[in-house]
């Protein structure tokens, strides 16, 4: 199958052409299923820890991803949550992108055990809803996801209902393993970071 992204040529494909004609409706439905109501209600779910907004389109052009999201740290990105559609630029045309809910940790946080522990304890409790990455890799980024295949929603007769709907059951599951596994919020509060020449500090925001 043909690979993105592994080389650059001075052609255009029918492929390359399509994406243009259809970046604006793109993005426009994007930005439909995460308008809003959904933004409000994302905010609220964080309990008041927003200290900061990331820029979708920005999020888009870096890390593959249009997602809205929010810094649950006070001063720095050590740990955030995100909202969107992950996974935009996959390696091959079978590839879909996915969407969901990621809650993510920095290596360097003081605190990232604790962090850690709580996502060890969802992962464990509901591995059926959630997924987790990296949280045995000290010096990695680490994550937990509720996520689903955009391919599992192209047998729906409204794609835009249906994924506001599953974004906003994604808000009602964070909130949900907030309260029954006691997210350490206090612990957010200390933005101090390991000293270590070894882990790389990059923010993925």
């Amino acid at each position: 199958m043909e690979i993105h992204g592994m080389s650059h040529t001075n052609q255009i494909s029918s492929i390359d052409l399509l994406t243009m004609v259809n970046f604006q409706k793109t993005l426009n439905f994007m930005q439909s299923t995460l308008g809003d109501e959904l933004k409000i209600k994302f905010r609220q779910a964080v309990e008041g820890f927003n200290y900061a907004e990331a820029d979708s389109l920005y999020q888009w052009k870096s890390h593959n991803r249009y997602i809205i999201a929010n810094s649950l740290s006070s001063k720095k990105w050590n740990v955030w949550c995100g909202l969107g559609y992950f996974e935009m630029n996959p390696e091959s045309l079978t590839e879909y992108p996915y969407i969901g809910i990621i809650i993510e940790v920095s290596p360097g946080f003081k605190n990232r055990q604790k962090i850690i522990d709580f996502m060890q304890k969802i992962i464990t409790s509901k591995p059926h809803i959630w997924m987790g990455y990296h949280l045995n890799s000290p010096s990695a980024w680490s994550h937990i996801s509720y996520r689903k295949s955009l391919r599992e929603f192209l047998s729906e007769e409204d794609h835009l209902s249906c994924i506001k709907d599953f974004f906003s059951n994604c808000i009602d599951e964070m909130r949900d393993i907030q309260s029954e596994f006691d997210f350490p919020w206090d612990v957010l509060k200390d933005e101090s970071t390991k000293e270590s020449s070894t882990i790389s500090m990059s923010s993925p925001i």
